[in-house]
C-alpha cells in the first residue's frame, strides 16, 4: 500500500530548511545511528523521503528528513511498527518546524504529539470502547529477513522462501511475523511491480505462495467459543492479503473466523450473516468503487450487524456515511479496536 506524500510544511519552516545545507545519506547514517540500507529501505517502502539529487547522481537530505528518522526511530523503540511510525513521521507537521529552527539535537527526537498520538489512539466509538496501538515483538533481523524472503521469491525459488517462512515463524510473535515481514514485503512488491521492477509472474507467484502459508497458519481458526467474525471482500476485489493476516490476528485474541475471502457478492454476506449471526462482519478493499458499488447493501447489512470496513479502499467518510466503523492501522491494532467497540456493544 507507493505513499503519495504533499509538501504541506509551513513555508517559513521550508524557507529554513532550504537554507541549511543538505548532506549525503553516510553523514545523515552518521548522524542518526542508521544503516545506509536501512534509510534506502525506508525511503523505498514507505516514501519518508523524497531527497534531491546532485548533478552526479548522489542523494541529498534536509534536517527535515534527519528528524523524521529520529522520529521514527523513537516511535519504533516504542513498540510501534515500522510502517505506522513511517507514517506518523511522515506526516508530523511539527517536525519541518523544528528542523527549520534547528531544535533537532544528535541522539534526541525533537518533541512533537506523534508519541502521543500513538500512545493514547483510541477506538472512535460512540461508547467510549478504547484500544490502545499494541506493542509487537521488533524483530532486529526484519530487514534482512525481507530481503531474503523477496530475493528467493523474485527468483522463484519455493525452498528458500519457505525456509525463510518457517524460521521467522518460529522465532516471531504472530504480530511481528504478520506487521513486521509480510505486509511490508507485500507493500514493496506491490510497489515495484507498479514501477515495473517486478514481472507479473513474480507478483503472481509471492502473494499465492504467502496466501498459502497464511491460510495454513489459519487452519481450525473457525472452532472454539469465542465470538465470530466474518471477514470477506465484496464483488471483484481480489486483495484479500490483508484481511487474511488481520484474521489470524483477531484469531489468536480468541475469535473465530469465518473466511470468504475475494470476490463475495454482498447478498452473499448479508445472507450468511443472517444464519451465522456473527459479532462482527469485515469488508476490505482495495479500491474505492467496489465499495461505492454496494453502498446501499453494505448499510443494510450495517443496520443489522456490526459491520467494520477495512484496506485501501475504505474511508472513514463512507464507513460512517453507512453506519459501518472504520479500521486502519495494522491488524493488531484494528483487532484491538473491533475487539473493543463489540464488547463495548455487548455490554450496552
Amino acid at each position: 500500500m507507493g505513499v503519495a506524500t504533499h509538501d504541506t510544511r509551513p513555508s517559513r519552516a521550508r524557507s529554513a530548511l532550504q537554507a541549511r545545507p543538505a548532506v549525503r545519506i553516510g553523514e545523515l547514517s552518521r548522524r542518526v545511528g542508521v544503516s545506509p540500507g536501512t534509510l534506502r529501505a525506508w525511503e523505498r517502502r514507505y516514501g519518508l523521503f523524497d531527497p534531491a539529487r546532485t548533478e552526479s547522481g548522489y542523494r541529498l537530505y534536509t534536517t527535515e528528513d534527519e528528524a523524521r528518522v529520529r522520529e521514527l526511530t523513537r516511535l519504533k523503540a516504542g513498540g510501534v511498527a515500522t510502517a505506522e511510525a513511517a507514517r506518523l513521521a511522515r506526516e508530523d507537521l511539527h517536525l519541518a518546524e523544528q528542523a527549520g529552527s534547528g531544535t533537532v539535537r544528535a541522539g534526541l527526537a525533537a518533541p512533537s504529539q506523534t508519541g502521543a498520538r500513538v500512545a493514547g489512539r483510541a477506538a472512535s466509538s460512540d461508547e467510549g470502547a478504547g484500544a490502545l496501538a499494541p506493542a509487537p515483538l521488533r524483530d532486529p533481523a526484519g530487514e534482512t529477513r525481507i530481503e531474503l524472503l523477496a530475493g528467493a521469491l523474485d527468483r522463484f525459488d519455493e525452498r528458500v522462501a519457505n525456509e525463510v517462512l518457517d524460521r521467522a515463524i518460529a522465532e516471531l510473535s504472530l504480530s511481528a511475523f504478520v506487521e513486521g515481514l509480510i505486509l511490508p514485503l507485500l507493500r514493496d512488491l506491490g510497489e515495484r511491480w507498479s514501477r515495473g521492477e517486478a514481472s507479473m509472474a513474480q507478483e503472481h507467484f509471492a502473494s499465492n505462495l504467502i496466501r498459502g502459508r497464511l491460510l495454513g497458519m489459519g487452519r481450525g481458526w473457525g472452532s472454539g467459543s469465542g465470538p465470530l467474525a466474518m471477514l470477506a471482500c465484496p464483488s471483484s476485489e481480489r486483495h484479500d492479503l490483508g484481511l487474511i493476516s488481520f484474521g489470524l490476528i483477531l484469531s489468536e485474541r480468541g475469535w473465530r473466523i469465518a473466511f470468504f475471502g475475494q470476490d463475495t457478492p454482498t447478498f452473499t454476506i448479508a445472507e450468511t450473516a443472517e444464519v451465522l449471526d456473527p459479532a462482527a462482519v469485515v469488508i476490505s478493499a482495495v479500491e474505492p468503487r467496489r465499495l461505492r458499488a454496494v453502498a446501499s447493501d453494505l448499510a443494510q447489512i450495517a443496520a443489522e450487524h456490526n459491520l467494520f470496513l477495512a484496506g485501501a479502499g475504505a474511508s472513514r467518510r463512507f464507513a460512517e456515511r453507512i453506519g459501518a466503523c472504520m479500521l486502519e492501522g495494522e491488524p493488531s491494532y484494528a483487532a484491538d479496536v473491533l475487539d473493543a467497540r463489540v464488547t463495548a456493544r455487548a455490554v450496552v
